[in-house]
């Protein structure tokens, strides 16, 4: 089982994966040969995860860094940090003048055992990314490992937008039925590898009228909930979540949607109609049920 410094000493290498602005396929591999070696738990895995699917800022990355450090008191943990930074960067065509400066200092701090200053001014440098952002000021990603783990439409939307614009979109518990709202319309609408541009618009529409997401806001939430769907989302934690949150008659509510959805396009797949069958079944609809919820849906003496 991996101790909390292994863990914080990944992270910092999940922030370092974004110097170029993006994570690459090869950078993910290096990180999770580190996630073997240390023999990470789901719940750790997820810790480190948020750093890899949400861009990482100067400022986040600071905090990340200077956490590392101070808890790792050997001299051994702090090489090893350096060696495997170096590696990670090395996967770039190569290193430039900052970057190669950057470690410098890395390795200075290391050996003379100090604090983290040289992140104030080589930091910004290395990373070719911006400063402090305001999802910084609405407090760290580990406040929200819940939402990530259960609700990445929710972690991933707080991270764009922060909390001040959040909050004029509706109540906390409005955006959590908001939100795993999206998820579930964007998992049924991508099934079969292609969000339709009818379906898309139904979404906007749905999360506009229904939900009341102001025009500002229905882009963002809509990209969030296509983007999550595409990275993969474990759909037994989001049912579990829907299902804690809303009551049956929300939920026959929330079928009746997706369904609706899957309609957008002028027929339903039968790819979407069986992964309907799967979340109706797995939110404790009867067969019954799930059969009334579609036929609502269906024009009358239309056949499926």
């Amino acid at each position: 089982m991996a101790s909390s410094t292994e863990v914080e000493f990944l992270k910092v290498l999940a922030c370092v994966a974004w110097a170029d602005e993006e994570v690459t396929t090869e950078e993910m591999n290096f990180i999770k040969q580190f996630v073997r070696k240390f023999d990470l738990s789901g719940d750790d895995w997820a810790q480190v995860e948020m750093y890899l699917v949400e861009k990482v800022e100067l400022e986040e990355m600071k905090q990340v860094t200077q956490r590392f450090l101070s808890r790792a008191r050997r001299k051994k943990e702090r090489a090893m940090l350096v060696k495997a930074v170096e590696d990670l960067l090395q996967g770039n065509e190569s290193l430039t003048p900052q970057e190669k400066e950057w470690l410098r200092d890395l390795e200075e701090v290391v050996a003379e055992s100090k604090g983290a200053a040289f992140l104030l001014d080589g930091l910004r440098s290395l990373l070719r990314i911006g400063g402090t952002t305001q999802e910084m000021q609405d407090g760290s990603r580990e406040a929200y490992l819940h939402d990530f783990i259960h609700n990445r439409v929710l972690f991933k939307l707080r991270r764009r937008l922060g909390a001040k614009q959040l909050e004029k979109e509706g109540s906390p518990d409005k955006l959590k039925r908001l939100t795993l709202s999206a998820a579930l319309l964007g998992r049924v609408g991508y099934v079969d590898n292609d969000f339709l541009p009818q379906e898309e618009a139904y979404m906007k529409k749905v999360l506009h009228e229904i939900w009341g997401t102001s025009e500002a806001a229905v882009g963002a939430v809509t990209e969030v909930a296509l983007e999550t769907v595409r990275q993969g989302v474990d759909l037994h934690r989001l049912v579990q979540e829907v299902k804690r949150i809303m009551p049956m008659p929300e939920r026959r509510r929330l079928i009746e949607g997706v369904f609706a959805l899957s309609k957008a396009e002028g027929k339903m797949s039968h790819e979407e109609v069986e992964e309907i069958r799967k979340i109706a079944y797995m939110l404790d609809f009867s067969h019954k049920l799930f059969i009334e919820s579609k036929l609502k849906v269906l024009r009358p003496g239309s056949e499926q």
